[in-house]
């Protein structure tokens, strides 16, 4: 970059001087300034070329500046300066040699008067690029994707960093297990390169470079492709819309990961992150232990009510991949089936000689229900028949309670009996349950 001023500086004291005055208000020609550009060394000279047009310049009136301090020890030449007079006729230059650049950008002036004091400055910049004196490699910063991932779609990417002479994005080279990708951005900073298919697996990305001084630098890191869901092997309890018979079931399973073979195959698939892991019963999680070695959990429960049920298992692979599952069963402690009862005899009794005079006859029933059936649960008389004109005066029903199997339990009922009858015959009508719910009718029991 090149700017030159010229200032005329003849001081004229009044009119009269003016007019007898000759100012050259044209300063000294400076050209050829340098350096300009980038150089690639710390050390450079700082010249100029000196001229005028039918004058002349002072040579002790030279100045240089670099980033705003003075420049020393510079040399200043004019072929026909008779070095007896403080200025030179014709052209001459300056060479002031400068060292210890930092590396960046540097500006400087160049200044000079000539005889009658008429100023002339130039700028010049340059930047320094210590591409030679680089002896540190790049650095690879991060490289993506890494550790595990779900889909086999990725932009593979690597991001790196020189502070010296920077990367050469030429030198930039990307490779999926050996093999270069073709990348769809390389800069100085970051390499991006897109990718789909990418195979089930670990794979290794590599990355190596240089930067513009040549120094090397490569890495690697490595990804696990898994985009499919685990799953459990069969064989988890309860069983999916299984009744079971105990109200403390344990609900187990195993985790795994899977192929489409079914098998798990840990070249290819990313494995159970047991972390995860997540079992609720009726919707409320429930604890649960895991062996991560086998996969198998177990999930002790207790003190479940009678009917349905619904769990849940929910879990991830390693990559992120999940699997969410119900299952169902039912809970039935009891043994279902008609209770087998019967009557075992019959008393009957006069209550009280009130009940002799109103012909209200008591009869003491003993029911019975046999050995080998079930439970019978709220056992009850509904009704009874008689024959003769006999009229069940008992309000029914009446309650004859439970009746363990192999047992019995009794009950009186109260009959209207006609005068002059001695003798009758009477159906009795029952009802009852089992211990699951179940409700039987006894027409003759």
């Amino acid at each position: 970059m090149l700017l030159a001023v010229s200032i005329c500086l003849l001081g004229l004291q009044n009119i009269d001087q003016a007019k007898a005055a000759y100012c050259d208000c044209d300063g000294p020609w400076i050209s050829g300034i340098g350096p300009e550009g980038t150089i690639t060394t710390d050390s450079t000279s700082i010249v100029a070329d000196l001229a005028t047009e039918g004058d002349s310049f002072r040579p002790a009136s030279v100045a240089v500046t670099l980033d705003g301090a003075p420049v020393t020890g510079c040399t200043v030449e004019a072929p026909d300066w008779n070095h007896a007079y403080p200025y030179a006729y014709g052209g001459g230059w300056v060479d002031c040699p400068v060292s210890g650049l930092a590396a960046g950008e540097h500006s400087y002036t160049i200044s000079a008067t000539d005889r009658y004091n008429a100023l002339s400055t130039a700028y010049g910049s340059f930047t320094v690029q210590l591409t030679s004196a680089d002896t540190i490699a790049p650095s690879i910063d991060s490289i993506v994707p890494s550790g595990y991932k779900n889909s086999t779609s990725a932009d593979v990417a690597v991001y790196y960093s020189d502070a010296g002479s920077g990367v050469n994005p030429a030198s930039v080279s990307v490779t999926w297990d050996g093999t270069a990708l073709a990348c769809a951005a390389v800069s100085d900073v970051y390499a991006s390169c897109p990718q789909t298919g990418l195979p089930q697996g670990s794979h290794t990305i590599g990355i190596s470079l240089a930067d513009n001084a040549g120094n090397p630098a490569a890495d690697s890191g490595t990804v696990f492709i898994d985009n499919r869901s685990p799953s459990v092997m069969s064989g988890y309890a309860p069983a999916n819309n299984a009744t079971i018979n105990t109200a403390s079931p344990t609900i187990s399973f195993t985790a795994y990961d899977r192929l489409a073979s079914g098998y798990s195959d840990p070249a290819t698939t990313s494995g159970v992150d047991f972390s995860t892991i997540v079992v609720t019963l009726d919707g409320s999680a429930i604890s649960c232990s895991v062996d991560s070695g086998t996969g198998a959990v177990s999930c002790p429960t207790s003190g479940l009510a009678e009917g349905a049920h619904t769990w849940n298992y929910t879990f991830k692979d390693m990559a992120g991949n999940e699997r969410n599952t119900n299952r169902s069963f039912t809970v039935q402690t009891c043994t279902s089936g008609q209770p087998a009862l019967g009557l075992a005899s019959a008393s009957p009794f006069w209550a009280s000689y009130a009940d002799y005079v109103d012909r209200m006859l008591s009869v003491s029933y003993a029911v019975s229900n046999g050995a080998g059936s079930n439970n019978a649960v709220n056992v009850q008389i509904v009704g009874a028949s008689a024959t003769n004109g006999v009229t069940l005066a008992s309000t029914a029903p009446v309650s004859v309670g439970d009746i363990a199997m192999g047992s019995s339990a009794n009950v009186t009922l109260v009959y209207s009996v006609p005068n002059g009858v001695g003798s009758f015959k009477s159906t009795i009508s029952a009802t009852a349950q089992d211990a699951c719910g179940g409700s039987y009718s006894y027409p003759t029991p």
